[in-house]
């Protein structure tokens, strides 16, 4: 990322917005494959970690989970 957009929340907006695409569709739930190094930003965000660890890439991966309310 350019370090002139690090720290305006930019990552946690883009995520809000595809939160609401996933209610508007009645969807309760929102699943991502999270880098292990981000998982951090997205626990911050309400996401739960769940499952092992796996490679996608070349690159740890941690699939995690939000519950939405509608």
């Amino acid at each position: 990322m350019i370090k002139e957009y690090r720290g305006q929340n930019l990552g946690a907006l883009i995520l809000r917005e595809a939160e609401e695409q996933v209610k508007k569709q009645n969807g309760d739930k929102l699943f991502l494959a999270a880098q292990v190094r981000a998982a951090g930003f997205y626990e911050k965000q309400g996401y739960t970690k769940t499952g092992k660890e796996f490679y996608d890439e070349y690159c740890p991966h941690i699939w995690m989970y939000k519950k939405l309310m509608l």
